[in-house]
């Protein structure tokens, strides 16, 4: 007798079983995710004897399985590895997909793989019962209760053809039920609590709530914290895909397959409002919150909080697991959510006090006073305790809510009150008046003192981001570019907001390259050196920098562990075996060629990291004086050197002081967050990555691996512009000299979308004289006359040949040579064709045919929106 084991299949994101399972493990979430990594924990306790196939990224997240489970047969790649993931489809028994429930391709890649096997596996997706948010979303409720609970067996054709294909998780779903496979299952769990057995032991929604309350010292909840989830432990979720896996195993005989296999995974539910004020009652209970009282959050609020917040904890996802329980006999036994809540609160708290939590956008230091804030009566009052919170050094994100007359009095009275107070000083306040170009101001005023840039958002809010020693104009959010605010590298060292304004202002960036000969070597089945692999964050930040064409935006670079001593501490002891490479300066693209030939590694590994960083600080000291920079400090490092930690403190301290941002990212440093992990690593390097951490943490700087680093250079780049108003003028509703009802308001109109146009083009000449040949590039501007004609004016960018244009006008005269004749433009008179006759039309004649108005915009009519193309709002143009 003989017989085959069940053969066990990983992907990145998925999980396949039968002679062959293939689990998919999200690439973002670990080497196994939260769901995959129980699931498989769980399934693989239960069936060692199965062989198990994982696809993984790269050889860290397989050496992080490969440990726990040395019979995981790996294969690498990610969900869009097309050809591979539909290989393994193929040739599997199950595909238990735990990877993105919404990544398409890959979906649908599976698909493809099972279709074409001659003995199609059976395919159990994990979706989630985010699909049924789709009625808050679209009536905009949150915190609010609703009645409708769907039931997987008796509302199974509403939730096969009711539900809109807008709804999360919905087309991945779709893709899957209308795919015609008559092996698949969909399991959607709701709200996921308890520890995960794999290598992500951390769930989503009540460890973000919990962080979010412990890092604003306040509970909180949505609206009026009504709305309902269902819950399930995850050690009971990873139970009912255990009983899926070994009925698709067994032939798929007892379980529902097909488009009706939907399976909800739920033991009960809660009310959001429940668990936020547990939540704050267990950290007042240890010691981690003055109070254990909550307070209630708007949506926006909430959102700026931390994106998606409103829709994981402010709406309504009801549901019965009534499939599984009936055809499988799953029986959910584990506690409940609120039982787990005082160990998810020491938990995050630990994740906080070692800067490993994730970070949010809090208000006013995390603490929003609705009596403060909120009170709508007296504008006056308010627009004091705006200015006193201008006046403050620290200022995060202040949001204030008002009724819309009180609002613009007070940013009337706001702007005035700030006006008098700089005039006389503030707190503060500095001795040269502000450059409007450096700030980016549309006329106005410099301003003196200590303020904030306010934002006036077009949703009603008053954006106040703080830190910024400059008042400038009120300006409307809508004429702000998308990337505003953008996002820093994550700050594992401490847990302030990673939000800070763009604005024109002075940049001054030096980056600190190893170049130590451990630099050269290939790691990690990477087929580069590390030094290579490293500089192409640092070529993609130059490049980028030179791209803007600012003279503003200067940089250096610095080498250590080089074969050379080239700095102005040469002399010093502890400053050997650094050079600078590039002074601080605007770069060009001759820099860039010049340093590419300079950045090479060494026949060394002497010279210190703390040491070249204080060489860039005094480069930085020296350049940018006590003017106003935004001053910045990238160290690039494998951290294999050795390293001098002596008066580290006091070099932090004067980072801080001068206002530099640190940024140390490390080739193959650990990052738990991001799910990097360097095995085997040696004792050296471990204690140098602990020592710039600490390093980092100090002067409120940033940690973290190269890896995400490099990844998240993918992310198109928006370029932020400075607004230019299209229109400054009245809106008109109404004819307000005919009627008196009639309404006229003093707006200005900004594009929101422009169209991206070709950089301006360049002549390149060759000097031709005896001596060495030159070149030079000189840019063509196009002068305009009032006639229309067009000038080419030269403007030299170097000491390169002069370059003489000019223009000629002629007319046919057949006695001249050529049979032409040259004239003076005076001569000559304005015509237009009129087939092949040109026609003279005198000055006066034209203005007959031009269109002489007033300027204005108006409301004519209105339109419904579903009858607006969106392609419109897109035109370039001064009707749009």
């Amino acid at each position: 007798m003989s017989f085959s084991l069940p053969n066990i299949s990983l992907f990145d994101n998925s999980c396949l079983v039968s002679p062959r399972v293939q689990l998919l493990i999200h690439p973002r979430t670990g080497a196994t995710g939260f769901i995959g990594g129980d699931a498989f924990h769980a399934l693989n306790a239960k069936h060692p004897d199965w062989a198990y196939t994982c696809l993984v990224r790269n050889s860290d997240k397989g050496a992080a399985i490969a440990k726990d489970y040395p019979r995981v047969r790996l294969v690498y790649g990610d969900l869009d590895s097309a050809e591979l993931v539909e290989k393994e489809a193929a040739d599997a028994d199950v595909v238990a997909n735990f990877a993105s429930a919404d990544h398409l391709a890959g979906i649908n890649s599976i698909i493809a793989g099972i279709k074409s096997s001659e003995k199609p596996a059976h395919l159990v997706h994990t979706s989630g019962t985010g699909v049924l948010l789709f009625p808050d979303i679209e009536a905009k409720t949150y915190g609010e209760a609703r009645s409708k609970v769907w039931d997987d067996v008796k509302d199974i054709d509403a939730i096969i053809n009711d539900i809109p294909d807008t709804a999360p998780h919905r087309k991945i779903d779709l893709a899957i039920l209308n795919s015609g496979l008559s092996t698949s299952a969909i399991v959607c769990p709701p709200t996921i609590y308890g520890a995960g057995r794999g290598a992500n032991p951390r769930s989503v929604q009540v460890p973000m709530l919990t962080s979010a309350t412990l890092q604003r010292k306040q509970g909180f909840f949505i609206g009026e914290g009504k709305s309902y989830w269902c819950e399930v432990h995850v050690h009971d979720l990873s139970d009912l895909y255990v009983l899926l896996i070994e009925d698709a195993i067994s032939g798929g005989k007892t379980a529902t397959w097909g488009p009706q296999g939907y399976y909800y995974a739920e033991n009960g539910e809660f009310v959001w409002g429940d668990i936020c004020r547990a939540v704050a009652k267990e950290a007042h209970k240890q010691g981690l919150l003055d109070s254990a009282d909550c307070e209630s959050l708007s949506a926006e609020h909430a959102e700026a909080m931390s994106s998606h917040s409103s829709f994981l904890v402010g709406t309504n996802s009801r549901s019965r697991a009534s499939r599984a329980r009936q055809v499988l006999g799953w029986s959910p036994s584990r506690e409940g959510l609120l039982s787990t809540i005082p160990q998810a609160v020491q938990h995050e708290a630990g994740l906080i006090k070692t800067g490993q939590a994730p970070n949010f956008n809090f208000i006013d230091h995390g603490r929003h006073k609705p009596n403060e804030i909120d009170n709508r009566g007296d504008a006056v009052q308010l627009s004091k305790l705006l200015v006193e919170r201008l006046h403050r050094r620290r200022v995060r994100a202040l949001v204030v809510r008002l009724l819309p007359i009180a609002r613009l009095l007070m940013l009337a009275l706001a702007h005035r009150l700030l006006r008098q107070r700089t005039k006389d000083g503030g707190q503060g306040g500095l001795q040269a008046e502000v450059d409007r170009e450096d700030v980016g101001l549309q006329g106005g005023e410099g301003w003196t003192g200590e303020a904030a840039e306010c934002y006036y958002a077009a949703d009603e809010r008053l954006l106040v981001e703080g830190n910024i020693n400059t008042m400038c104009s009120v300006k409307s959010r809508a004429e702000l570019p998308d990337d505003v605010f953008e996002a820093q590298p994550p700050r594992h060292t401490h847990g302030e907001s990673d939000l800070r304004v763009i604005m024109a202002e002075k940049e001054a960036t030096v980056y600190v390259v190893d170049l130590g000969k451990s630099m050269g070597e290939k790691r990690n089945s990477r087929n580069e050196t590390d030094l290579d692999w490293c500089m192409k964050y640092v070529w993609d930040k130059i490049t980028t920098t030179i791209a803007t064409g600012r003279k503003t935006a200067c940089l250096g670079v610095v080498g250590f562990r080089t074969d050379t001593t080239e700095n102005d501490l040469a002399g010093e002891d502890g400053y050997e075996n650094i050079s600078v490479l590039q002074p601080i300066a605007q770069a060009l693209m001759p820099d860039v060629r010049a340093l590419s030939q300079k950045i090479k590694p060494s026949r060394t590994n002497n010279g210190d990291a703390i040491s070249a960083v204080v060489v860039a600080l005094m480069m930085m000291e020296k350049f940018t004086k006590k003017l106003k920079y935004i001053r910045r400090i990238v160290l690039v490092t494998d951290g294999r050197g050795a390293l001098d930690p002596d008066n580290i403190d006091d070099i932090a301290q004067k980072a801080a002081a001068d206002g530099v941002e640190l940024v140390i990212l490390g080739a193959d440093f650990d990052d738990p967050e991001y799910g990097v992990k360097e095995e085997d690593k040696d004792t050296v390097k471990k204690y140098n990555e602990d020592q710039f951490a600490d390093f980092a943490n100090k002067c409120n700087g940033v940690f973290g691996t190269m890896q995400q680093a490099i990844e998240e250079m993918s992310i198109p780049r928006v370029k932020g512009v400075r607004p230019v108003p299209s229109y400054k003028g009245i809106l008109t509703l109404g004819n307000p000299q005919e009627y008196e009802t009639a309404m006229a308001i003093d707006v200005e109109r900004y594009p929101r979308t422009m169209i991206a146009k070709a950089l301006s083009a360049s002549n390149y000449v060759v000097r031709s004289e005896s001596g060495p040949s030159q070149s030079s590039s000189v840019t063509l501007t196009a002068n305009v006359d009032k006639d229309g004609d067009v000038d080419m004016v030269k403007k030299e960018q170097d000491d390169g040949a002069t370059i003489k244009l000019s223009r000629t006008y002629q007319v046919f005269d057949e006695s001249a040579p050529g049979g032409k004749r040259e004239v003076e433009r005076d001569s000559l008179a304005k015509g237009y064709e009129y087939g092949r006759t040109a026609v003279h039309m005198s000055e006066s004649e034209e203005n007959v045919t031009k269109f002489e108005a007033d300027q204005c915009l108006e409301i004519v009519g209105f339109v419904p929106a579903e009858n607006v193309s969106r392609l419109l709002l897109f035109i370039d143009s001064a009707d749009n």
